[in-house]
This record gives C-alpha cells, structure tokens and sequence, in this order.
C-alpha cells in the first residue's frame, strides 16, 4: 500500500508540471512594479533556441522578468533559461536530441524613473 501512495503522489507531481509549466524569475519582484512589456510565443519540435529582447520603455528601470514554459503533452524536458542584462536578452535553449515542443510567455515590470518627463 505505501509504494501504490508513493507511485501515486509521483504521478500527481508529474501531471502538475504538464498543466502549470515551469517558471524562472530574474531580479527582483516588489511593490508598485509594473508591466512594461509582454511575450508570447511557440516552440515547434524543430526549435531549439529562442532569444527575446525585451523592449523596455523611456523612462524606465527593468527590474523582475519571469518567464514560463508550458511543455507539450510530448515534452519532458526542462529548457535552459537564462537573462543577460547587458543586452536585455532572455535566451530559452533545449538541447539538441530533446523534445521542445512548448509554449512560452515572458512578462517585464519595471518603475519609472524619478523625474522623468
């Protein structure tokens, strides 16, 4: 009984990770932060890297970007995912020989510079 309950709670995990997706957070989420740009896209099997720049609006600071992958029902594989803050850039990377079917949303908040006409 105590291995069908812990095969189960495995299988309960593995589900949630199809229909939530997986997230990563660069920098840092706090008060009054707003929207200041948003992505979407799709990975089709045959993609393997996809580079977004993020457009950040006059008179802004970028402060938190969080991006999340939705995997297809055929993916099981976790993308590298980074942010380069030089270039305002988030690159999403599966490897060659993984599935990468997936979807993906991106979204910046930023604050407003002090003065800023």
């Amino acid at each position: 009984m105590w291995l069908h309950t812990v095969f189960s709670a495995c299988v309960v995990l593995f589900s949630v990770h199809y229909v939530l997706g997986q997230m990563w957070e660069f920098g840092a989420l706090s008060p009054n932060l707003e929207v200041i740009a948003r992505y979407e896209g799709d990975f089709e099997p045959s993609d393997k890297i996809k580079n977004i720049d993020i457009t950040v609006p006059n008179c802004y600071v970028l402060h938190y970007i969080v991006v999340v992958v939705y995997p297809s029902s055929r993916t099981t594989s976790a993308p590298l995912v980074k942010f380069t803050g030089s270039t305002r850039t988030v690159t999403i990377a599966y490897k060659p020989w993984e599935t990468s079917a997936s979807a993906y949303e991106l979204i910046a908040q930023g604050l407003p510079f002090e003065g800023c006409v």
